[in-house]
């Protein structure tokens, strides 16, 4: 991987199969690598009743916090995010709250 690439996994399957095994030794490596790792479950059954689309918005935003934790985070990479979130910044405030730190004052938020 280069340094800079971003890659998804996603990890479907019936319980019991070993897919967070498979997701802790992924974990390992990336994280040995000093790349960011986020994770999230997404449960389908009647008993925890959760949002469409739950699981990735916590891993997103797992995202944001490591992101600004980053000892390379700084005004000129908050600039390159508030770049790419564009238009939709406003819809990805309502649905992760931790996301707002990447915005200016345009948005309501402070920096």
């Amino acid at each position: 991987c280069n340094e800079n690439s971003f890659h998804i996994v996603l990890i479907h399957g019936e319980s019991g199969t070993g897919k967070t095994s498979i997701v802790r030794a992924l974990q390992e490596k990336v994280v040995r690598n000093d790349g960011f790792f986020c994770a999230a479950k997404y449960f389908q059954n009647e008993e925890q009743v959760q949002e469409p689309y739950s699981a990735i918005m916590a891993a997103f935003s797992d995202l944001c916090d490591l992101t600004l934790q980053a000892h390379d985070f700084n005004e000129d990479r908050r600039s390159e995010i508030k770049k790419v979130f564009g238009s939709d910044a406003l819809l990805l405030i309502r649905s992760i709250s931790n996301i707002s730190p990447f915005l200016d004052e345009k948005f309501g938020f402070g920096k």
